[in-house]
């Protein structure tokens, strides 16, 4: 994920990226293969993996561009804490990049530039075993023939990954997403695996199709194909796993990495400051506090600002019956869109998209450098365009 971001250098690729692998769909397997097999099947799997040793071979193709990624790759589960060592080996150009993630943060290496990166863990990290429950409605979703939503802060292949701010949510209300397809059964990476389908149910559903192949001991992916459509270009990406082993005696040193000599060193900045105010967070804020004018049973919760120079706002707005919404604003690299997956609407003549994800139904867009994000699980889509205008681009 790292390393095709870099080497890319597309803030619109890597905004994908993050959709398919932080927020990507994995699907579980049966056992019988006629059926989903019984619900305690997939944690039970998931948690008896100790450690993946294995080797990653990845790539992306649009129009005439492609790219392929191989890495080591060493993860841990074993004690308190989770681990994880990747190290490129192919292609030349990104050879020894390095990325470890430890309980303490991560560290990501670029060789090319001898710079490390460091960030600190924040609470909204995301462990695959914590969404065995996910797993288990996929289960009865292939079965039945019912639709799933994407978790809103993300499944991922890795052990734990760190999260985006979440969006609000309404755990009462379902909002269809993908519909789940069983595949049968295969051999891959020498071991017997089963394959699920993912495909758009809704249009609002992001344009992306995935094929997975789950391991059929411990449901953890083994292969993956993914498509997907964005802003008229459409995105292949594979991802498979080669030697793999479950359960290795990994020693310490396997997740120990020391930079180079002469590396630059830098922490990247993730303090959060929560407001309880919302004439505290304006003052605060080096951005100015969007104001999406939501239904009148709506009030101002909270708020918080993120970065060390406070480059993104939060607002979060609470109504009866547990209904919240999230306006977001944050400023971009240059260049860089909102993210465009999903139904392509217009807010205050900007280009933006809707999506859903989850329990949640979001409008994104973009003004210049900065970008938006309102979200809900509760208001619908016509009410989360108008709240959107409201804010415009101011």
């Amino acid at each position: 994920m790292t390393q095709i971001c870099d080497a890319m250098v597309s803030v619109r690729l890597c905004l994908i990226l993050a959709l398919v692998v932080l927020g990507g769909c994995v699907f579980v397997l049966t056992d019988d293969h006629t059926g989903a097999p019984p619900s305690t099947a997939v944690a039970a799997g998931l948690n008896d993996i100790e450690s993946v040793s294995a080797t990653e071979v990845s790539g992306i193709r649009f129009g005439n561009t492609s790219s392929h990624t191989t890495t080591t790759l060493r993860i841990s589960l074993a004690g308190d804490s989770l681990r994880r060592f990747s190290r490129v080996r192919e292609p030349n150009a990104t050879a020894g990049d390095v990325t470890l993630v430890t309980g303490h943060g991560t560290m990501a290496y670029d060789a090319s530039r001898n710079r490390v990166t460091r960030a600190p863990h924040n609470d909204a990290a995301v462990s695959v075993v914590d969404q065995a429950g996910f797993y288990e409605r996929v289960v009865a979703a292939a079965h039945d023939g019912s639709t799933v939503t994407v978790p809103s802060q993300g499944v991922s292949p890795l052990p734990a990954i760190p999260a985006a701010d979440a969006d609000a949510t309404d755990n009462t209300t379902d909002v269809p997403g993908y519909a789940v397809s069983y595949l049968g059964a295969r051999t891959v990476a020498g071991r017997n695996a089963h394959g699920f389908r993912l495909t758009p149910a809704t249009d609002a559903a992001a344009d992306m199709t995935q094929t997975l192949w789950l391991d059929a001991r411990y449901y953890y992916p083994l292969r993956t194909v993914t498509t997907v459509t964005s802003n008229a270009t459409t995105y292949h990406l594979r991802s498979h796993l080669e030697n793999v082993t479950f359960n290795a005696d990994l020693s310490a040193d396997s997740f120990s990495w020391t930079p180079p000599a002469g590396a630059t060193i830098e922490t990247v900045d993730t303090t959060t400051r929560r407001f309880d105010a919302l004439a505290a967070l304006r003052d605060a804020s080096r951005l100015s506090v969007p104001d999406p004018e939501l239904p009148a049973a709506y009030s101002f919760d909270s708020g918080r600002t993120s970065g060390a120079d406070h480059r993104q706002v939060t607002a979060e707005y609470s109504a009866p019956g547990a209904h919240r919404a999230t306006m977001t604003k944050f400023t971009a690299p240059p260049g860089g869109p909102a993210l465009d997956a999903g139904a392509q609407v217009t807010v205050a003549g900007q280009p933006a998209s809707y999506l859903v994800t989850g329990h949640t139904r979001r409008v994104s867009w973009a003004c210049g450098g900065v970008q938006y994000r309102l979200s809900s699980g509760a208001l619908n889509r016509s009410q989360l365009l108008a709240s959107a205008a409201a804010v415009a681009c101011r």
